[in-house]
């Protein structure tokens, strides 16, 4: 199975106790399409929690996850939009690349392989002249 498409779109939260202190909340929805005709759409609330509108920064999709990314942590969804994992952006890095199954972060000089369950697989110390093509 893979992801063709995903959708994120905020809703309001009609939690009358939060609009009365005026803390206006957000759930995440995600509209999954996929490449398999076979698959239909689905629309699915991310871990069903209240968020402020702008919590998520960017939205980054492989083959089989995709990955939101907010202030401090890159939390990984699954094909079918299941949390798999929450890794700290201090502890992993900067997200360089994503492929159809994993993601690679660069923290230093050091690149992590992760998995869409949140697991480094392949790691590797990269010399000066790497780290410059990379960044550059």
């Amino acid at each position: 199975m893979s992801i063709k498409k995903v959708e994120i779109k905020m809703v309001k939260s009609c939690d009358n106790v939060l609009v009365k202190q005026n803390k206006l909340k957000y759930m995440p929805i995600a509209t999954i399409t996929y490449d398999e005709e076979s698959k239909s759409v689905k629309q699915i609330f991310l871990d069903n929690k209240l968020v402020e509108k702008d919590y998520f920064k960017c939205w980054d999709m492989g083959r089989s996850f995709f990955i939101g990314t907010t202030d401090d942590s890159y939390i990984v969804y699954d094909e079918d939009g299941n949390r798999t994992a929450t890794l700290l952006i201090e502890r992993c890095g900067r997200l360089i690349q994503i492929d159809s199954d994993y993601f690679v972060c660069l923290r230093g000089d050091w690149l992590d392989f992760i998995d869409v369950n949140g697991f480094a697989f392949r790691g590797t110390l990269l010399s000066k002249d790497e780290i410059n093509a990379l960044t550059t």
